[in-house]
């Protein structure tokens, strides 16, 4: 395979029958947006998101439900690469490694919620420091009430913080 570069999807919540939240949604939507404009037949399509309580608890790996509708909306399926199965950002990061690498790949354009993009770049540097990297964020806080968006900011300031105190010792 010539893969030269990927577009690495994180993982984002869906319900008990599957379906894909608004969050996940806004993800998939810029990420079919990039693949369409880049338009290169030496891209493909790197997914995250197996199992957690947080965010899937089905049967089915939240990636394969991020593939069908990527797939309903016009990406051949030989446009994917193999899934990574993780279960938070972290393992988002060690699985698309992982994968890019047995790929190789060397460019990474990855596609986040704006409101979490910050931890990722953060933490996708760290692992992931010998590929190119761009970060897409795919838009969200201006859509939800302002009790969520107070949520997901309080919880990505708090997981931030925990990083910079991890990786400063």
């Amino acid at each position: 395979m010539n893969t030269t570069f990927a577009i690495v999807v994180l993982g984002s919540p869906n319900n008990e029958k599957g379906e894909i939240s608004q969050i996940g949604l806004s993800r998939l939507e810029l990420s079919l947006n990039l693949f369409n404009k880049l338009n290169s037949e030496n891209c493909r399509m790197l997914l995250t998101g197996g199992f957690g309580e947080h965010f899937n608890k089905t049967k089915i790996p939240h990636a394969e439900y991020a593939k069908k509708w990527l797939i309903t909306n016009g990406i051949s399926e030989d446009k994917f690469l193999e899934h990574g199965l993780s279960s938070n950002t972290y393992d988002d990061a060690i699985k698309s490694k992982e994968i890019l690498e047995k790929y190789n790949v060397n460019e990474a354009l990855i596609v986040s919620s704006d409101f979490h993009i910050k931890r990722v770049e953060f933490i996708f540097n760290k692992i992931l420091s010998e590929f190119r990297l761009s970060y897409h964020e795919a838009p969200y806080l201006n859509t939800c009430c302002e009790e969520e968006k107070y949520k997901l900011i309080a919880h990505e300031n708090c997981a931030f913080k925990k990083l910079i105190v991890k990786y400063s010792h």
